[in-house]
């Protein structure tokens, strides 16, 4: 099931693939802190999909 689907919006619409080694991540040298942005960046559209990885020491 997909997310439009999820919220009444049965729509088609265009999908855009990131693979793994594609996608932009920020990660902090000190902490280790990464930040992985998993789908495009819309501003426009108020939603992105981010993976934040907090390491445990």
């Amino acid at each position: 099931m997909t997310l439009s689907q999820l919220l009444g919006e049965d729509a088609r619409k265009e999908v855009i693939v990131i693979k793994k080694e594609e996608r932009y991540i920020y990660k902090d040298e000190h902490s280790g802190f990464e930040r992985h942005l998993l789908s495009p960046s819309f501003p426009s559209r108020g939603i992105e999909f981010i993976l934040n990885i907090i390491p445990y020491k």
